[in-house]
């Protein structure tokens, strides 16, 4: 089951190690990053750090305001083509819906897509004084 991830903070799987150490070896193949930026769940630290691994890059930031869009109850639940439709409706005809609820490990309430789209300032204060 691939679940709707959001803000609930859960770990990469053995594919998403994979991956993310790819990347890094494909960015150290590139010249590298000279830093990284990312948010404090436990799957973009992992990410962070298979970057780090291989570039040297030095973590700047790593905190909330880069926390992807917070699903509500949705997160942890499976992803399905209906469920997918209904993200879609969000962002295109319900844009300040917000979903309700948590999912079982979410760290944030659900948002609205407007609220994610122009409350990035979650990313433009969280992080103004490393950039």
């Amino acid at each position: 089951m691939e679940p709707f991830r959001g803000s609930s903070d859960i770990p990469l799987t053995a594919q998403g190690l994979d991956e993310a150490q790819n990347l890094g070896m494909k960015l150290a193949q590139r010249r590298g990053v000279d830093r990284i930026f990312t948010s404090d769940l436990i799957r973009a630290h992992q990410t962070a750090a298979a970057i780090h691994r291989y570039t040297s890059a030095p973590i700047a930031y790593a905190g909330p305001a880069l926390h992807p869009w917070h699903l509500g109850g949705l997160e942890g639940q499976e992803i399905t083509p209906d469920k997918v439709d209904f993200m879609n409706s969000l962002v295109t005809q319900h844009p300040d819906f917000k979903p309700q609820g948590r999912g079982p490990v979410s760290v944030a309430d659900g948002e609205s897509f407007n609220d994610l789209r122009t409350g990035s300032s979650r990313f433009l204060t969280g992080t103004s004084e490393t950039i």
